[in-house]
């Protein structure tokens, strides 16, 4: 018999999308019509942590471009549960660097699918990587 024993979730839970990559596997630009809404996406992360998983990380489309994401994030951190996400980062401020740090995330994964160089001029121009 087989003994399941979850450890990690990686949810898709919005298309929105900031960038319009020609090899996107998702066909991520717009969110879909029947995306679940924040209170939904609440219910699911309760139900993920009463089936024992360890880590829920958000991907999309763009994961910070939902309104909610902090609130799904906190909701998850509040279970005990490692929180991850992975983002192209096109759209994050200060704020957004700020809010991460204090969820204190596990793992933090980016995209980066542009040209070199908008990816590197654009963290260069936040001040996220040295010039």
């Amino acid at each position: 018999m087989i003994s399941l024993n979850p450890k990690a979730v990686v949810w898709e839970y919005t298309l929105m999308c900031n960038s319009d990559c020609i090899h996107c596997g998702s066909d991520a630009r717009y969110a879909r019509e029947n995306e679940l809404d924040t209170k939904e996406s609440l219910d699911l992360v309760d139900q993920i942590a009463d089936i024992g998983f360890k880590l829920i990380v958000l991907s999309g489309g763009e994961p910070t471009l939902r309104k909610d994401w902090i609130d799904i994030a906190e909701r998850i951190k509040s279970h005990n549960i490692d929180f991850g996400i992975i983002s192209n980062a096109l759209a994050w401020t200060p704020e957004t660097l700020d809010t991460l740090t204090s969820l204190n995330p596990y793992a933090v994964g980016f995209i980066l699918d542009r040209s070199e160089e908008l990816v590197i001029r654009y963290f260069q121009e936040r001040g996220l990587l040295a010039a």
